[in-house]
């Protein structure tokens, strides 16, 4: 009877979790950009880089939310533009709250030379 009992429990826990697997988005699709995202990139294509000094094609920023939904960075990839991003962006203010606050979140930032 208890044998029974274990094997009615397994059951019935794999086939509620199951449909939580099945159901999961697919791996293939690309994520949306939020609109806080979209935000914080506006901002960061108002600073005015030196080009000729920049090394970097890529660079990375750590940021977080707080909860007075302002940004905070936290640390860049790169020393040459660390602190002019760190001016524009730390505790800028956000309309959009879908990002969480005192999450850790990583925006890759790609510099292309304007032809």
């Amino acid at each position: 009877m208890k044998f029974k009992k274990s094997l009615f429990s397994a059951i019935l826990v794999l086939a509620l979790v199951a449909p939580t697997f099945a159901n999961s988005p697919n791996s293939d699709e690309k994520p949306t950009k939020s609109e806080a995202v979209k935000e914080i990139q506006s901002l960061v294509k108002s600073i005015n880089f030196d080009f000729t000094t920049l090394k970097e094609k890529t660079v990375k920023v750590h940021f977080m939310i707080n909860t007075s939904n302002e940004v905070v960075v936290l640390r860049t990839s790169s020393n040459n533009v660390d602190q002019k991003i760190k001016y524009a962006l730390n505790y800028k203010s956000l309309k959009n709250r879908d990002l969480k606050a005192n999450k850790v979140y990583i925006l890759p930032i790609t510099f292309q030379e304007v032809g």
